[in-house]
């Protein structure tokens, strides 16, 4: 049952500033390169240029020098762990969606953290990674980025926004802010213990409806294979049941 459900419910990861914490090696970068000396918290926009006096050009540099940076660059406390468990879970290959051009160096940072799981990298920004993700059949999206975020869910994927200080401000009802990977994994545990209610609750239904010979219905059940047919979890609805 568990691979069959989130195979339907298919996840898609963005990599900077969800997975891979870029931000304070950038910033450790735009002091070495520029002279700026800036924390996170001076970053309240996803455009770096904006925060500061860097030009586009600028920007990129250091963005180009930070990628290439492979060692440099530690992922997010939980981040590596939950893409282990989601695999383990789900049997299905790890599909991120990126904005980065470095694509040699974005392997070998990926490859590095997850040895012998199997991983898809898709490089696509903005109003494309809908596309992507809507091709990939992705159905919940774990993203960094405010204005990417409000394209999927208003297209109807469901975004888990990781609160960043540059993601602040209002969001649509099918998107909801995460604090940390803690409570990523809480989300996708939550709706796995709905679905168990779920499931059980239709036993239970088609238990009654059997005139309440339990051991006729099982056995009966098992004949024909399909104790799990007519299982149809909601994950919307699975918050109810906990």
């Amino acid at each position: 049952m568990t691979n069959q459900y989130y195979k339907e419910q298919k996840w898609g990861f963005d990599i900077d500033g969800c997975v891979a914490d870029i931000m304070q090696p950038m910033l450790n970068n735009i002091d070495k390169m520029y002279g700026y000396k800036l924390t996170t918290a001076d970053i309240t926009t996803f455009s770096i240029e904006e925060c500061t006096n860097l030009s586009r050009a600028k920007v990129y540099e250091v963005v180009n020098r930070t990628l290439a940076d492979v060692d440099n660059i530690h992922p997010y406390l939980g981040a590596i762990e939950f893409l282990k468990y989601y695999h383990s879970i789900t049997g299905t290959t790890i599909e991120f969606i990126t904005a980065r051009w470095d694509r040699e160096a974005t392997n070998r940072q990926i490859s590095k953290w997850l040895i012998d799981i199997p991983f898809n990298i898709t490089y696509s920004k903005g109003e494309h990674k809908f596309k992507s993700a809507n091709k990939r059949d992705i159905k919940v999206f774990v993203d960094d980025r405010l204005e990417v975020a409000t394209i999927l869910a208003n297209q109807g994927i469901k975004v888990l926004l990781l609160n960043r200080e540059w993601n602040q401000g209002s969001n649509s009802s099918n998107i909801i802010r995460v604090k940390d990977w803690d409570e990523i994994k809480d989300y996708f545990d939550g709706s796995w213990y709905g679905t168990i209610i779920h499931y059980v609750i239709s036993v239970m239904r088609k238990y009654k409806r059997s005139n309440g010979n339990l051991a006729k219905f099982i056995t009966k059940r098992r004949k024909q294979n399909d104790l799990w047919k007519d299982y149809s979890p909601v994950r919307e609805d699975s918050s109810k049941f906990r």
